[in-house]
């Protein structure tokens, strides 16, 4: 008996463990400095009970132009850098913003802006303001805005935006901001739940099930014969 107990105990484990199963849906707005909305598939509610709701952004790859405008002065505005970051929200998600990154300018980070005119200048491609994918948690309370029986009903809405900060060296006070530039990026939105119940068990819930019983087996077959000596 206990040589077979951790079998069965092993055996029970694996078959719940096996319980766990997620499904996924992906979205690829491109976001740009105003909030940008996008949407995902609610979840099934009649596949089983959720246990965690989880947003990932993938990835976020910087393009397009900006430009810069100045006040009136004899002096020029020198442009050093730009940083950027994304920011994502939405519903059961707390504000969530990625680390600002300095973004490459073609053809260098170094512009000479005269006064009382508009300098354009364009993003460097294929550069991401995410350096690796994030995960993002969805608050429990806020679950119910994510499932639907049958998997119909409203979408979930959040928002992806994308920050600049310009950093000037000049007496110049430049007069706006014009960012036009966009961020395509990557989200998905990752359901994991436990599977209701069906009439049908899992492959692996039909092994646990026959070890355990095989394992029974073989200890009253070895009592028996132990009771029949004796």
């Amino acid at each position: 008996m206990k040589k077979i107990l951790p079998l069965i105990l092993a055996a029970i484990a694996f078959s719940s463990a096996s319980q766990a199963a997620l499904v996924s849906y992906n979205a690829t707005p491109t976001i740009g400095t105003t909030n940008t909305t996008f949407n995902f598939q609610v979840f099934n509610s009649d596949l089983g009970t959720l246990t965690a709701v989880e947003l990932l952004l993938n990835s976020s790859v910087a393009g397009g132009s900006m430009s810069i405008d100045t006040t009136i002065s004899e002096e020029d505005a020198l442009l050093n850098s730009v940083t950027s970051y994304i920011r994502s929200s939405g519903t059961g998600l707390t504000q969530q913003n990625t680390t600002p990154i300095t973004l490459s300018l073609n053809p260098g980070l170094a512009y000479n802006v005269p006064a009382s005119t508009t300098q354009s200048f364009s993003v460097t491609g294929s550069q991401s303001l995410v350096p690796s994918p994030l995960t993002y948690s969805i608050n429990s309370a806020n679950w119910s805005s994510y499932l639907a029986s049958g998997g119909v009903g409203n979408t979930p809405n959040f928002t992806g935006r994308a920050f600049t900060t310009f950093s000037i060296t000049s007496d110049v006070t430049p007069a706006s901001y014009n960012t036009l530039y966009t961020a395509a990026s990557s989200y998905s939105i990752r359901y994991t739940y436990t599977p209701t119940p069906s009439g049908v068990p899992e492959p692996s819930q039909v092994a646990a099930s026959l070890l355990v019983v095989g394992g029974l087996g073989i200890y009253f077959l070895r009592r028996r014969r132990k009771v029949a000596t004796l």
